[in-house]
């Protein structure tokens, strides 16, 4: 099925952006980061998807990676907001292990909804988010006359889409329309890695991923 397809392609396209970091490794300290971090997304892809996982195990994979992409946004994007987003950063970045563990076992149980725990966490976070990465984004608009020549401007743009669009299908999520649209999930990774790759291709041509012009 073309879903099929899609869902492979998907978990296979991040490699593309992972060869794109072993070029700059050594040189820039940001793609050192970025590199665990898709390696680990990688790993979890594949051990859900080959590792003959009972669904429970591949739902305690997938929850613990929810939790590490949190942390990993919550801190790269902290290098690039004001002080007073950095105060609410730290904030989020203390809680999201508490919160984390309420959304997953305290509140399926307080309020009895069928709505999955790790769902409800990933709303909260990507909605802060897409909205810190909005207010890099337009600090890079503003401040530079070629914001496509830097690398971190491409990088948060694919934090933003990924964020935002991955929020509005996990809005459907236990719904009929959610499972009819839950290939785009699919094709919004690709796209982010896409914008993950043309970020780290900037980093080799540049020399760092924070360069301005």
């Amino acid at each position: 099925m073309i879903s099929d397809w899609l869902k492979y392609l998907s978990i296979f396209s991040v490699i593309v952006p992972i060869l794109f970091s072993l070029l700059t490794i050594k040189t820039d300290g940001f793609t050192f980061h970025l590199f665990l971090f898709l390696c680990i997304g990688l790993s979890a892809e594949l051990i859900m998807e080959f590792g003959g996982m009972t669904k429970e195990d591949k739902f305690v994979v997938f929850d613990i990676y929810c939790l590490v992409e949190c942390t990993f946004f919550f801190w790269i994007i902290s290098s690039y907001v004001d002080f007073l987003f950095k105060s609410l950063l730290r904030l989020f970045f203390i809680i999201s292990l508490p919160v984390w563990i309420i959304c997953l076992y305290l509140i399926p149980i307080l309020f009895f909804t069928e709505i999955p725990g790790i769902a409800l966490f990933n709303l909260a976070y990507e909605v802060v988010i897409s909205f810190l990465a909005v207010h890099v984004l337009l600090k890079f608009i503003e401040g530079e006359k070629q914001v496509s020549a830097i690398p971190a401007f491409w990088f948060f743009l694919g934090m933003f889409f990924y964020c935002f669009t991955t929020f509005f299908l996990m809005s459907f999520i236990d719904s009929s329309v959610g499972k009819k649209i839950w290939w785009a999930h699919n094709v919004f990774n690709m796209i982010t890695y896409l914008f993950y790759s043309i970020s780290l291709w900037k980093v080799y041509t540049k020399g760092s991923f924070t360069i301005h012009q």
